[in-house]
């Protein structure tokens, strides 16, 4: 056990490592080298945050690494913008086919805020679970991928959603992951577009979408 944790503890040293990379990288590297960034189309801003993480174990003692980012979205436009987010069959069809190892999903809007995913301070009981909180615990012991939302964000509002990545300690960490849209020339022309979760390359998760009211 005390193993077990002592690689929690290097893991989440290098995650801190990595982050603090990425901030440094942000200066000097476009948006495709980093995870760090924000970018804007249509009037629609996304802006990635940097991920936060810390090792998490199971009710049977397996050991994962949770790694979370919060992303604050903008209309800038001069109407309503209904967004939708949701994992379809190609995230389930990732999991099984093509080596997607991560859980990836959405938090409910209660767990969005940084004061609700760590304590601000561990006492000698929490001091291995590097201050996750009781709600977020909570939630990473349950169904985390059933998770959706449907939201209008008017005009000049901003609203901010975080997402989740849990990974085994027994495959890779990624090192990666980011909310754009999927701005191809189809979606242009469409007053729908698609929205993807980028998890490291190759995997784009089609994970919902912005759509423009009918005029």
């Amino acid at each position: 056990m005390k193993m077990k944790r002592s690689s929690g503890i290097l893991t989440f040293i290098l995650v801190i490592v990595f982050s603090c990379s990425d901030n440094e990288a942000n200066k000097t590297q476009n948006e495709k080298t980093t995870d760090v960034y924000s970018e804007k189309y249509f009037g629609i801003s996304i802006e990635n945050g940097p991920r936060q993480g810390s090792p998490y174990f199971d009710s049977l003692g397996t050991e994962y690494f949770y790694i979370s980012k919060k992303i604050t979205l903008s209309n800038d436009t001069t109407v309503p913008i209904d967004l939708k987010i949701s994992f379809s069959k190609e995230y389930d069809h990732m999991r099984v086919n093509k080596g997607l190892k991560s859980k990836v999903f959405l938090l409910p809007e209660e767990l969005t805020s940084d004061e609700q995913q760590y304590n601000v301070t561990m006492s000698k009981e929490l001091k291995f679970d590097l201050g996750l909180t009781k709600e977020l615990k909570r939630f990473l012991k349950s169904n985390i991928e059933t998770v959706s939302l449907i939201k209008t964000i008017n005009p000049h509002e901003k609203y901010t959603v975080r997402f989740g990545v849990l990974t085994d300690l027994k495959y890779p960490l990624p090192v990666y992951f980011g909310l754009k849209l999927n701005v191809s020339s189809s979606a242009k022309r469409s007053s729908t577009m698609p929205l993807v979760l980028y998890l490291d390359n190759p995997f784009a998760i089609p994970c919902g979408q912005f759509s423009f009211p009918d005029k």
